[in-house]
Parts: C-alpha cells; sequence; structure tokens
C-alpha cells in the first residue's frame, strides 16, 4: 500500500491512473480511487506533523538583581516558523547570546524586533526588569521573597510569519535564583515544572497575572472552575475573606457569562502596590486595601471578575460600555447572590447619580470613576427598558471587541426595536 500511495501521489499518477483504467475498467477506477483517498487520508496526520511547531517559555526571576533572564526557544524540522516581531520595551535590557545577530529593528516600527527564525529553530534570550509602576505605585516588583506581575510582561506581544495553516505547540517553565520559591499562575502552580499552554492560535505566548517567592494560596472548586486565591505572605490580603466571598458570588456570575475557563487566579497586592483592581486573561490583581464590598455597595472584586469572565474588549470610543456593564453587573450580581437587598442595591444606585450629577459625568473613553458610575446607570436603564432581559442582550454580544453598534444591535435583538434609552444616552453624548 505504501508503495502505491508513493506512486499515486507522484507527478507521474494522472498517467498511470489513465492506463489502468483502461485495463481495469469501472471496478478498478473505483478500486483506484479508494486508494488514492486512502492516500491522502494517511498523508493528513503528516502534513499536519510538518506544519507543527514548538515554542519554549522560560523566565528565571534573580532576585537580587531585580531582573528575570528570559528566552524564546523555537523548534521546527522545517521553516514553519519564518519571523517573529517582538515588542520592545523599557524594561527590556540587553540581549544575551548570538540568536540577536539575526535580528532587526522594524524600520516601519521602531518599537519592534524582527528575528528571522532559522529553519531549524533557535532561541532568543533576554533580560528584563520585573518592577514596573503605575501612578508612582508599583503593579509589577521582584523583591528578595517574593514576586508579582504580568506574564504577559515577561514575554512581549510577537506576531509572526508562519507557513499557511500552521500550529504551535506552547510550553513554559518558571525559575528563581531561590530553590524554595512556589509560583502561581492562570495555568496553575507552575514550580520548576513545565507548562502546557492550551490554544489553538499559530502562536501561544503565556499571559495573566502571576505571584511567587514566599506566598499563600488558597484553594476551591466553585461551579466547576478552580479557583486559587494568592498573595505573598508579608502582605495583608485576606484570602480566606475572599475565597468565601467567590463562594457565593461566583455562582451567580457564572450564570450570565457561562464561559470563562476552567480556571480562575485571583492575585493579592501589598500595600506598595497600585490600590485598585486591574484584570488579565482569567485572572486578575487587587490591592490588598480595597473591600469586598465598599460602603456605596459597589465591589471592585466584582467589576474585575466580570471583565476577566466577559472578555470584552472596548472598540476604540467605547471604553464607557465594557466599564459600565462591569460596574452594572458588580452590584446586581451582590443582589442576585444575597449580598445586598433589592432596597440596598436602589440606595448604590442613587450614590451614584449623585456623583456623576455632581461632576457633570458623560459616556467616557476612557472611563473611570463618576464616567464608569453614570454608565452603569444607563445599563440599569436599559435593563428596566427590557424588563430585566439584560442578560440576553449580554448573551448574544461578541466576545472579544465589542462596540456601541454591537450593543445596539444586541438590545433590538432582544427587545424588537432600537433601545431609546440608549439613543437618548448617545446623543446627549456627541
Amino acid at each position: 500500500m505504501y508503495s502505491a500511495c508513493r506512486a499515486v501521489s507522484s507527478g507521474r499518477s494522472v498517467v498511470k491512473v489513465a492506463h489502468l483504467a483502461e485495463r481495469l475498467g469501472v471496478i478498478g477506477l473505483c478500486l483506484i480511487g479508494l486508494l488514492v483517498t486512502g492516500c491522502a487520508r494517511a498523508e493528513a496526520p503528516q502534513e499536519a506533523a510538518r506544519l507543527l511547531y514548538e515554542v519554549d517559555f522560560s523566565a528565571h526571576f534573580q532576585s537580587a538583581e531585580g531582573v528575570a533572564d528570559v528566552a524564546i526557544t523555537v523548534r521546527q524540522t522545517s521553516a514553519v516558523l519564518r519571523e517573529l516581531k517582538l515588542r520592545r520595551s523599557a524594561s527590556m535590557l540587553a540581549p544575551i547570546g548570538a540568536a540577536w545577530d539575526s535580528t532587526e529593528v522594524d524600520a516601519s516600527n521602531p518599537d519592534q524586533l524582527i528575528w528571522q527564525v532559522p529553519k531549524a529553530g533557535g532561541e532568543l534570550r533576554f533580560r528584563i526588569t520585573v518592577d514596573e509602576k503605575r501612578g508612582g505605585a508599583f503593579d509589577a516588583r521582584l523583591t528578595d521573597e517574593w514576586a508579582l506581575g504580568r506574564l504577559g510582561d515577561l514575554f512581549p506581544p510577537a506576531s509572526v510569519r508562519t507557513l499557511k495553516n500552521a500550529r504551535s505547540v506552547s510550553r513554559m517553565r518558571l525559575t528563581a535564583s531561590e530553590d524554595d520559591w512556589s509560583f502561581e499562575t492562570r495555568y496553575g502552580p507552575a514550580a520548576d515544572k513545565v507548562i502546557e499552554l492550551a490554544g489553538t492560535r499559530n502562536f501561544n505566548r503565556p499571559t495573566g497575572w502571576y505571584t511567587a517567592g514566599d506566598i499563600g494560596v488558597r484553594r476551591a472548586v466553585i461551579s466547576g472552575r478552580r479557583v486559587a486565591v494568592a498573595a505573598p505572605v508579608a502582605s495583608g490580603y485576606r484570602r480566606m475573606d475572599t475565597l468565601a466571598f467567590l463562594q457565593w458570588t461566583l455562582p451567580e456570575l457564572f450564570k450570565v457569562f457561562p464561559e470563562p475557563a476552567d480556571r480562575l487566579l485571583i492575585v493579592g497586592a501589598p500595600a506598595s502596590f497600585w490600590r485598585g483592581g486591574l484584570s488579565g486573561p482569567n485572572s486578575l490583581y487587587v490591592h490588598e486595601a480595597r473591600p469586598l464590598i465598599s460602603e456605596n455597595g459597589t465591589s471592585t472584586l466584582l467589576h474585575e471578575l466580570v471583565h476577566v469572565a466577559s472578555g470584552w474588549i472596548p472598540a476604540e470610543g467605547d471604553d464607557w460600555l465594557v466599564e459600565g456593564l462591569a460596574e452594572y453587573y458588580a452590584i446586581e450580581l451582590l443582589r442576585r447572590s444575597g449580598g445586598a437587598t433589592a432596597k440596598r442595591m436602589q440606595r448604590t444606585l442613587d450614590t451614584l447619580a449623585q456623583w456623576a450629577k455632581a461632576e457633570n459625568a458623560s459616556l467616557a473613553d476612557p472611563s473611570t470613576g463618576a464616567n464608569t458610575a453614570a454608565a452603569a446607570l444607563m445599563f440599569a436603564e436599559i435593563d428596566a427598558e427590557l424588563s430585566g432581559r439584560l442578560d440576553d442582550v449580554v448573551a448574544s454580544m461578541p466576545r472579544g471587541s465589542v462596540s456601541r453598534e454591537d450593543l445596539g444591535r444586541a438590545i433590538q435583538q432582544v427587545l424588537g426595536k432600537p433601545s431609546e434609552v440608549l439613543s437618548q444616552y448617545l446623543r446627549a453624548n456627541r
């Protein structure tokens, strides 16, 4: 069968088939057809294997120097991955190794480096400063005892040029100069072991929040999802309080947004960090000083969880859309889960209305503070216009990038006509 397959699949196959057809007739043609089909099926796995390449991401933390030594290693049997464009950042220090001789600065974008990947693969190694600041406070840091930051900062965004239909198998390994360090990521515990990164894209890099070193972790399975709450031991973050809060709020969240991955990581940030919350893929960051429920009835943690679960990215000019929905659902999910009565929720909305009016708030991009409060109030009015069917609107909206046009179409699909509330708000914010 193997030699026959080779003959049929060669450049001489048309001639051979013609001669065989004359000699064998209709039955012979049917047999040949089956043979050719069998050959195609036999070669399909070989073709898939040929278009597969491997990428290993590794980072070694050196706390004494405040840096991480990073490597991106490509393995391939043929030139499947041709080119990798890597974004440079201020935190990227001197490159290491000879592979950088095959890189160049992108003439159209000086912030990008272009690596012409060798046919058999290769390795890019470089050093990164872990510490990063936001508004004068840390949102990533490496100390002698612990580290906290984003995997996406260790392994910068990249675009690739590959053969058509190419796919990658990606892995990650995190280590430290201290042998006793623990690592917690959105992919699970990662202490000195290789973790495979799930995904079907042709280039998968590690993303999401991480914390490492002398850390405390509390775990639970909630609504079928493995949840971890982690923070440096030296911080004052209340891991058990957070886990208890999640036990009765996450089930309600997953009813509205049923598609998040099977793992979720909440990272608690110490006092020296930025005093807020930040979402990431299947993970989020929240400062130790942020209460689970604020005195005005809102919740930073639930707000960020809505961002994580929805997966929405605002289209240009429409940041108010994702921020307003996150704030509204943070309040609404408290009510649904029994954390607040309907009367308490109305008081919260009244407080937001006073804040928005006092600051003459609008639907803004970027949306923060009073502007987000105004957007949340708009969604409360839209929910009333829909007779409580905002969940149906959310369910029909696309994941990824969302715009005001997407919102309008989703509302019209549920309501049967355009939303007067949305139209009024948009007209007022022209």
